[in-house]
């Protein structure tokens, strides 16, 4: 029987975060040391924390979505059949239409 392993993660990797240089580096080193199906990240601003971490796991198809530059991305070793990011524009305490 075949297992699907997902691992999701709040990076913090912000511009402006503390120590923004060693958490990038840590995380990457646990990625690449482990094998997950599906990888969701958290906070992953930038271009170039974004260029490190598709470089580190090239085998991974990476699905970008958010604003500036990034914020969240998912990235994957199965197929992608289709990929939809859906803000969240309602008023709060309501449910946005089109998430199942």
């Amino acid at each position: 029987m075949s297992s699907i392993s997902i691992f999701s993660l709040n990076t913090s990797l912000i511009p402006l975060s503390k120590d923004r240089s060693i958490r990038g580096k840590q995380i990457i080193n646990y990625l690449k040391n482990n094998h997950f199906s599906i990888i969701c990240l958290q906070e992953v601003i930038g271009k170039e924390t974004l260029n490190n971490i598709k470089q580190t796991l090239p085998k991974y198809e990476t699905i970008k979505s958010g604003l500036i530059g990034g914020g969240l991305l998912t990235l994957t070793n199965l197929p992608v059949i289709k990929s939809k990011f859906i803000t969240f524009r309602d008023k709060i305490g309501k449910f946005p239409t089109g998430i199942v």
